[in-house]
């Protein structure tokens, strides 16, 4: 910030003495608030974006177009929000009364207090989706700040789960849209504006990202739109504004930049008007330096039940099988299934080659058009079904719903890479789990037994081997130990 205001100073140098006064005053209180800079920041990235809107039309409608030059806010009209249905889940469960219990506790703590933060933990199965799904459509009905919350932006880690999160959450007929950085869809029809071609401006300022009442997401196109300052961020930020923004699982962000992303989501919270809810399935501990004084949680006295619960407690029991091949793991997969006809979920995660090796062993080609036909087949025997990064999107989706209809006929087989996490309701009688940490293995068995069984069920977790005997989480660790942002203390990179 500071080269850029120099820099400023050289292109446009002051034309009076009063205002070569007033570029020091600033330059100087930039640099005792630093509070001040990212305010200015906000504020300049705003002016930019309807600028850059502006210059974007004025250029399409010079070549010929049919577009009109009109204010920014007619590019992002006012609409009114959309409800959607309430997921509703099995009755007459311990489960689900937990599930209530959850989004009822969740609901009555924003009731009763006003923050910019919300903060929800809740082992896997229990319905965090729908319970935060559910708080921040209360927020938006029930807010008692000047202005009205019109959109709801639901983000998460991968472009993959977002596809599973908008299948089961958004019934056809919703005003919602899953968009990231290559493809848009919405779930009801509507006419897209008339457009400069198809470069990237008309991209950003036409298709944003949070158009509908409700918006999935991923992690980086929410920062992308708060923060980055190129001219087609800057319009998208626009249309972010009057939202309330969910971010699920959200510890996957790098722990480094979490104090940054706190400072910056406040400030751009209180000039956008935006409200944050942030979830995650394992108990969170703000630290200090996060700065999180607005920030509110369900009381640890009403959430560690729900961690203690028998029916949670007693779904899924892990165990280490240490380091596999390739070959070895093919063996445990093949020992489980001539043991019965449990529905086993494999996770891999060869970095760089998803689940092609453990595909070529079992001979199986890349055919997931023909696997959908098998799936949506009558039959008794056991199915392998496999899913990774190179199946279609809108494929994948069709995938998962009919491998959840199969599990219900007939044995089924699951392998898969990191894609099935957040937000997946499958619910598998078994479970082989390539290690990517504490809170990956946990969301990832949270796949195994998420309505309960007679007897617990079991998650083998491993380190799966690639041919030079590197596993993906020794590749994890050793990039960490070579980034510098992993060596200095997170205390000491925190200025201001």
């Amino acid at each position: 910030m500071q080269k850029a205001w120099e820099d400023l100073g050289k292109i446009a140098p002051a034309a009076s003495r009063t205002r070569s006064s007033l570029n020091c005053f600033f330059a100087e209180q930039f640099q005792k608030h630093p509070e001040w800079r990212l305010k200015a920041y906000l504020q300049s990235r705003s002016l930019l974006g309807r600028m850059c809107l502006t210059d974007h039309r004025s250029a399409a409608k010079q070549s010929g177009k049919t577009i009109t030059v009109t204010p920014w806010k007619d590019a992002f009209p006012e609409h009114v929000f959309q409800p959607r249905p309430e997921r509703l889940f099995p009755q007459n469960s311990s489960i689900e009364r937990l599930r209530h219990t959850l989004k009822e506790c969740f609901l009555e703590t924003i009731h009763q207090h006003n923050r910019t933060f919300y903060f929800i933990d809740a082992p896997t199965g229990l319905g965090k989706t729908e319970a935060m799904l559910c708080a921040a459509e209360y927020l938006r009905a029930h807010t008692q700040e000047p202005g009205q919350f019109r959109k709801i932006v639901f983000a998460v880690p991968q472009v993959s789960v977002a596809d599973q999160v908008f299948e089961d959450y958004f019934p056809p007929g919703c005003d919602a849209q899953i968009w990231n950085y290559r493809r848009r869809e919405r779930s009801v029809s509507a006419e897209t504006p008339s457009t400069n071609g198809s470069d990237a401006e008309a991209l950003e300022a036409e298709q944003h990202p949070f158009q509908c009442s409700y918006n999935v997401t991923t992690f980086n196109q929410v920062l992308l739109a708060m923060c980055h300052p190129n001219r087609n961020r800057c319009i998208r930020g626009l249309g972010l504004q009057d939202a309330v923004i969910i971010l699920d699982e959200f510890h996957k962000l790098p722990q480094v930049i979490l104090p940054f992303f706190f400072r910056l989501a406040r400030e751009y919270g209180s000039f956008h008007h935006c409200k944050f809810i942030l979830g995650s399935a394992t108990p969170l501990e703000p630290l200090k330096f996060w700065d999180l004084q607005d920030s509110l949680r369900i009381p640890e006295e009403k959430t560690k039940p729900l961690y203690q619960a028998p029916e949670i407690n007693n779904r899924r029991i892990y165990h280490s099988l240490g380091r596999l091949s390739v070959a070895q793991l093919k063996a445990r997969i093949e020992e489980i299934h001539d043991s019965g006809n449990q529905n086993l979920l494999v996770v891999v995660n060869l970095i760089e080659q998803g689940s092609w090796p453990l595909r070529r062993l079992f001979g199986q080609p890349f055919q997931p058009w023909q696997q959908l036909k098998e799936l949506q087949t009558p039959g008794s025997g056991r199915i392998i079904v496999w899913l990774d990064g190179l199946v279609p999107p809108g494929l994948r989706r069709d995938l998962i719903t009919a491998a959840r209809e199969a599990m219900k006929h007939r044995p089924l087989t699951l392998i898969s890479t990191q894609m099935i996490e957040v937000g997946v309701d499958l619910d598998f009688d078994t479970a082989l789990i390539d290690y990517q940490g504490i809170a990956a293995t946990i969301q990832r068995g949270g796949r195994v037994g998420r309505n309960g069984r007679a007897e617990p069920c079991h998650v083998g977790v491993f380190e799966l081997e690639d041919n030079e005997s590197n596993s993906s989480w020794s590749r994890i660790l050793a990039v960490r130990e070579r980034d510098p942002r992993w060596i200095i203390s997170a205390f000491e990179s925190v200025k201001g």
